[in-house]
């Protein structure tokens, strides 16, 4: 399902992300900065880099390169996706649609979570020549375009249930979920540069734990009191994971457990674990039932997808357009 759901249309010129597309403003307008002009708005020449920068970023995280013989078709494609949003985006504002403070300020908040701290967030900024103005005018601007698109459009998409039923039947092999195994963990950690004295201390630490549980303590509340992992919280409740989610030693044992089985102490890079395998589920193809509504959610946002692009080539027809990229 994992590869149904990358198929999935995350409309760009409506969710550009805020480190890789600027605001555009009306700034740069010498022949030298701006790549393209739409209805009198400019579209830099940086606007384009870090569009093109954020696109070799996403095509490197799936192990692709992007050869120098391609680069001049990847720009223009960069550039039509930046016009397209452009024309979005002076759609929603024929519209009269707008974006309220509060609107801002909580995807603001959201957008703050994603870092562990306030000190990983201002270097990310910096690193980015961004503010904190700035990521919020853009994210105005994108939240704009959005409303505009979910006004304008979802009303005209319905998947009815023959269309779901269809694509399970001819794509099954898209729903194969290999084993898997969901389990808890208590951590006790040891860091790398911990001396033998340390590591020895964590390791007893974990010994008496596991003398307790198999005394009949019950593992999630010892998981909540003793780990030292983020899942402690959870009572050590990790979910259900798959082979190459976790670290190899990990990995391994998990997978060796019987469901209610805890293991011995285990050694990764983190420290020393012990791991209850609460459940098992053996390699299967994902049921309809169970995958119906997904499957609506990626074929509507398909079809959303050829009518915003439709809808788009139409407005170009009556927009003034001119493109200044060699």
């Amino acid at each position: 399902m994992k590869t149904l759901i990358k198929c999935a249309f995350i409309c760009c010129l409506c969710m550009i992300p805020v480190f890789s597309i600027a605001p555009v403003t009306q700034a740069s307008k010498t022949s030298e900065t701006t790549v393209a002009i739409v209805n009198g708005t400019p579209i830099s020449r940086d606007m384009l880099d870090k569009g093109i920068d954020q696109r070799r970023s996403r095509l490197a995280a799936q192990g692709q390169q992007v050869d120098p013989s391609q680069l001049s078709a990847l720009e223009k494609q960069v550039l039509e996706e930046l016009i397209d949003g452009e024309i979005l985006y002076q759609e929603s504002i024929k519209k009269s649609i707008t974006i309220s403070d509060a609107e801002v300020n909580e995807q603001w908040v959201q957008f703050k979570s994603r870092f562990p701290d306030q000190a990983t967030f201002d270097q990310a900024l910096t690193q980015r020549g961004l503010t904190e103005s700035s990521i919020k005018a853009q994210m105005r601007r994108q939240m704009q375009v959005q409303k505009y698109v979910t006004s304008e459009f979802v009303h005209q998409i319905s998947v009815p249930d023959t269309e779901t039923r269809a694509f399970y039947d001819q794509n099954k092999q898209l729903f194969q979920e290999p084993e898997s195994v969901k389990a808890s963990h208590i951590l006790i950690k040891v860091e790398p540069a911990d001396d033998t004295a340390a590591d020895a201390k964590a390791f007893k630490k974990i010994q008496d734990l596991k003398k307790k549980l198999d005394a009949g303590e019950n593992f999630a509340a010892l998981a909540t009191a003793e780990s030292e992992g983020p899942s402690s919280v959870r009572g050590g409740s990790l979910g259900s994971f798959r082979r190459g989610q976790m670290v190899k030693p990990f990995e391994d044992k998990a997978f060796s457990l019987e469901v209610g089985e805890v293991s011995d102490p285990v050694k990764t890079r983190f420290g020393y674990h012990l791991i209850l395998v609460e459940d098992r589920r053996p390699p299967r193809t994902a049921p309809y039932e169970e995958s119906q509504e997904r499957i609506r959610q990626v074929l509507s946002q398909q079809k959303l997808q050829e009518v915003v692009l439709s809808h788009i080539e139409s407005a170009k027809k009556t927009s003034k357009i001119e493109r200044m990229l060699k």
